[in-house]
Parts: structure tokens; C-alpha cells; sequence
């Protein structure tokens, strides 16, 4: 059975090569598509490092072109629109306080970031995600998750409940301890004005760390 037959009748037995060079298609001269997929992900150290590869870098890789590194920026952005807030009653799961993909959607966009970027998810009481807001990018001295901007995003999406996350970049998920203190201080200042700090996630490539559970969500496929 060929490649594209696969995708057909059962795309998630395909290897990560496997799916990229359906993606791809064809190679070029001295470059088959299936070599360029190996070595393009040993490269990159899996399917998560090529993530966070810039169009340069792609375009510097031999075997590929502007039509292939397009294609591949195509699908990771049409990866990362397919949210909850688009879907959300496909995400009204069994979980009484968030969709319980949330974690791998949030993560899917953050590990795309080369920068260290904070987000900011506002939740109506019964679970629904109301709103994802960037409350900016930079180091935690330089975000500082400003209390009053905070308060005031959640108060224009009426949310009751509340999700804090950013992502390390180049490190691990596990939180530092500015990163406890960030949650605990953000938990203790919404209470004040009735909304709940259900968590603070730590997105990297191993997955989603949740400093109010102190364990790792649901475990991620490593590519």
C-alpha cells in the first residue's frame, strides 16, 4: 500500500516522514522525498523541532523549495486555528472546568514560539473557553503579567474562571520557581475580585506541565 493510500484508510499509522512526504509529494533532482523527510527530521531533532524552524532555515535545507516550506507553514497554521474557540461544543467533553484538549491545542501553538510568549485563557463557569489573549512575549521581568490588564480581560469576556500558561522555548516544562510564586500571586489577586485561577501551565517540547497539579497533563507524542 502506497503512502496516500495509507492516509486514507488509516493516517495514524503513518510515521512522521511518512506524513510529511505526502505533504511534500515529490523530491527534486538528487533529493527523493522520502530521504529529505529523514534527514530534514533527524535534523531537526523530530517532528517538534521542525516546528520551530523559521522559513530561512527550511529554505536553506536541500530539497526544498518555496513551495514546500509554504506548504508546510500552511499546515501548522491551519493546525493551530483548529481550537476550542472554534469548536467548542466539540469540546465540551466531561471535564467541569475546561475543554480537557485545551492543554495539547495551547501547546501545538506555543511550541512554534521562538520567544517566550504568556497566554492568558478566560473561562466561562461551566468549563467553556471564552477567549486566548497574548499578554505579551519576552522574559517573565519583561511581561510581568500586569495585574490591572489581567483583571480587565477577563472582566470584558465575562469569565469566571481563568488559565495562565507561557512556554519555555529552548528549556524544559518544569516551572522555576518565579514561575510558582507568578501563579501563586496571580491566584491570590483574582480571588480578591471573584474570579478563580484554575492554573498555570508550563508549555514545552516534552508537553504541558500544571503547576497547580505539580505533575505533567496528559502525556504528548514525542516525535
Amino acid at each position: 500500500m502506497d503512502l496516500r493510500a495509507k492516509v486514507f484508510h488509516s493516517p495514524s499509522s503513518l510515521e512522521d516522514w511518512e506524513l510529511l512526504s505526502v505533504l511534500w509529494g515529490s523530491g527534486t533532482r538528487g533529493n527523493d522525498i522520502y530521504s529529505t523527510s529523514r534527514s530534514l527530521l533527524l535534523q531537526s531533532s523530530g517532528l517538534v523541532g521542525l516546528a520551530q524552524w523559521n522559513p530561512e532555515r527550511l529554505l536553506n535545507f536541500p530539497g526544498l523549495g518555496r513551495a514546500k516550506v509554504a506548504g508546510f507553514i500552511a499546515s501548522l497554521e491551519l493546525s493551530s486555528r483548529l481550537t476550542p474557540t472554534s469548536h467548542l461544543s466539540a469540546y465540551s467533553s466531561s471535564s467541569p472546568k475546561y475543554p480537557k484538549k485545551l492543554p495539547l491545542f495551547l501547546w501545538k501553538e506555543a511550541i512554534r514560539q521562538e520567544r517566550e510568549t504568556f497566554y492568558l485563557l478566560s473561562l466561562s463557569r461551566q468549563g467553556e473557553l471564552l477567549g486566548k489573549h497574548v499578554l505579551g512575549t519576552g522574559s517573565e521581568t519583561e511581561v510581568c503579567v500586569r495585574k490591572k490588564h489581567l483583571a480587565q480581560t477577563l472582566f470584558r469576556d465575562q469569565a469566571a474562571r481563568a488559565i495562565l500558561a507561557h512556554n519555555h522555548p529552548r528549556g524544559s516544562f518544569r516551572p522555576s520557581e518565579e514561575d510558582r510564586i507568578l501563579f501563586i500571586e496571580a491566584k491570590n489577586f483574582l480571588e480578591e475580585v471573584e474570579i478563580e485561577l484554575l492554573d498555570h501551565w508550563v508549555l514545552g517540547k516534552e508537553g504541558v506541565y500544571s503547576i497547580a497539579k505539580e505533575k505533567a497533563l496528559s502525556p504528548f507524542r514525542k516525535a
